[in-house]
């Protein structure tokens, strides 16, 4: 096992040589970079972004099959973040009546 300095001087190493290189050879870089790009760009366009919580927990997990049917059984869905935004500075929380209608944007 590599020490951290060691490691350090390992990482700091490479990528001096690769400013190096891509100093010397610009286009050969950029024509790599480019190449690189478009062929993992199949691949990127399908992978998705899952935020909730669910992506970190397996969906054989205890806990999931009992949330999930909770969530069936009482039509529970995530949870709305709604964030108000004011010009001044607001002393206290606006009242339901002076917001208005919600807007989606």
């Amino acid at each position: 096992m590599l020490s951290p300095l060691a490691l350090h001087k390992l990482v700091v190493g490479f990528f001096a040589t690769l400013a190096r290189y891509s100093i010397h050879h610009p286009k050969r870089v950029i024509v790599i970079a480019v190449a690189f790009t478009l062929a993992v760009a199949p691949g990127a366009l399908r992978l998705t972004l899952r935020t909730d919580g669910h992506a970190l927990v397996s969906e054989t997990a205890p806990e999931v099959v009992y949330d999930r049917s909770i969530r069936e059984q009482f039509g529970i869905e995530d949870p709305l973040v709604v964030v108000i935004r004011s010009p001044q500075r607001a002393r206290r929380l606006p009242s339901p009546m002076s917001v208005g209608r919600p807007r989606v944007r």
